[in-house]
């Protein structure tokens, strides 16, 4: 996220304003109703600010981890229970294009998948219907998918399910009697 008054740190990178604050609008109001979020890269970052998180800022700087490089393909642990370790199972890799990254996690989300480094790679929220990844999961399926990592639309599938209203049967746990979109 490239907005580090947001969570009141000093600035270290270029930041835009005008997409900051309607991003941060557009998400309070999705928080508001209870909608089902999926967050991914910047997006992952700016939720977690929202719910009281915080960021590394530059992953290189502050911790030596080169994590911006869309040829990488890294490893990741899904921690057994959530929704990456459903589809994907304990250890898959991932694409990666970051120089930021969740350092604390905000209220109520909890992590669900890490780089070997420790990077939160991936979380979900306690209660309401959130899905968050550092990575591109929507690089990763489909046309844009390379084979050097899983497909990732059956994770899209389990999101757009949980956009439907609860008596879908794909809409286990998390979302269930929240409206659709």
């Amino acid at each position: 996220m490239d907005s580090p008054s947001t969570y009141s740190l000093n600035h270290t990178v270029i930041t835009d304003p005008l997409r900051t604050s309607y991003e941060l609008c557009l998400t309070r109001a999705f928080l508001q109703k209870k909608k089902p979020i999926l967050a991914i890269c910047r997006g992952f970052q700016l939720l977690n600010c929202i719910l009281g998180g915080t960021l590394y800022q530059d992953l290189v700087e502050q911790l030596g981890y080169v994590h911006n490089n869309p040829e990488i393909r890294h490893g990741v642990i899904a921690l057994k229970g959530s929704v990456l370790y459903r589809y994907f199972g304990c250890d898959f890799k991932t694409n990666s294009t970051h120089h930021q990254a969740v350092r604390r996690l905000g209220n109520g989300l909890y992590g669900t998948a890490y780089s070997v480094e420790g990077i939160i790679e991936a979380y979900e929220h306690e209660e309401l219907p959130i899905l968050g990844t550092q990575f591109h999961p929507e690089c990763l399926t489909n046309l844009l998918w390379d084979g050097r990592t899983p497909d990732f639309a059956p994770y899209f599938r389990y999101f757009t399910a949980l956009c439907r209203p609860s008596s879908d049967p794909e809409c286990s746990g998390k979302g269930k009697g929240y409206s659709s979109i």
